[in-house]
């Protein structure tokens, strides 16, 4: 790993909905329950590394998508409309998106370009992980339907250095590993999508399949902190 500070990202922890939003369906409680990545900001807590976490929930505001997302035809988009199931979570108006973008998805990623910006001009490079959780059963609305996952998902846009070192250290503990599925990608700011190798920038995607450390949505504690350790290692 390189000596520059590590920036981890940790967009879909949260299950905060900011309280001037009340106009969900009676639905939305079993959404957080069934979108949130549940305890990855206790998973991916690795010393010396800076941490960005979104503080409101995926479902008011998922900052991982396009502000014009593909997504947003089956409502899940920059702002859910739509539950998993497909029925309706919530309206949002012209209005409301462009002041959600404003204030709090503007936000993040202008921290987000911050850090790198920041690692880049004291080291020379900047390394992001993309820190998430996923289901052990397909959701509805996502691509790929088979039930075969693997315990993680390591997700990229360009090749770089880590994907072989965290795929082999992975697999070298016993647990399987597939690359760019079941979600493939990662969280680089816009300016750099693309271009990240001649930006000196790394980008790579984690997914834990929850089924390592969560028992019918309960987190289990144990689970926790061995993941951690092991992925703390995976870092040194």
């Amino acid at each position: 790993m390189s000596s520059s500070p590590i920036i981890l990202h940790i967009p879909h922890s949260s299950s905060n909905i900011p309280e001037f939003e009340h106009e969900y369906s009676p639905l939305l409680a079993g959404e957080i329950e069934k979108l949130t990545d549940w305890a990855t900001e206790r998973i991916f807590d690795f010393e010396g590394c800076v941490k960005l976490v979104t503080p409101f929930s995926r479902l008011f505001c998922d900052v991982e998508r396009f502000v014009e997302d593909p997504l947003e035809k089956v409502g899940m988009g920059m702002c859910y409309t739509h539950a998993d199931n497909g029925e309706y979570l919530r309206t949002v108006t012209a209005e409301k998106k462009e002041y959600i973008r404003k204030r709090y998805y503007d936000t993040h990623h202008e921290q987000l370009k911050g850090l790198v910006d920041n690692s880049l001009r004291n080291n020379g490079t900047a390394t992001i992980i993309d820190c998430h959780s996923f289901s052990e059963i397909p959701f509805i609305r996502e691509t790929h339907q088979s039930h075969d996952r693997p315990d993680f998902c390591i997700g990229f846009n360009e090749q770089n250095s880590l994907v072989p070192l965290f795929r082999d250290y992975l697999e070298s503990l016993g647990y399987s590993v597939a690359l760019n599925f079941p979600y493939a990608g990662s969280m680089v700011p816009l300016e750099f999508l693309g271009r990240e190798s001649e930006c000196s920038i790394r980008s790579i995607m984690i997914e834990v399949n929850r089924k390592l450390y969560m028992d019918n949505y309960e987190v289990i504690d144990s689970s926790v902190v061995l993941l951690n350790y092991q992925l703390s290692n995976m870092m040194s």
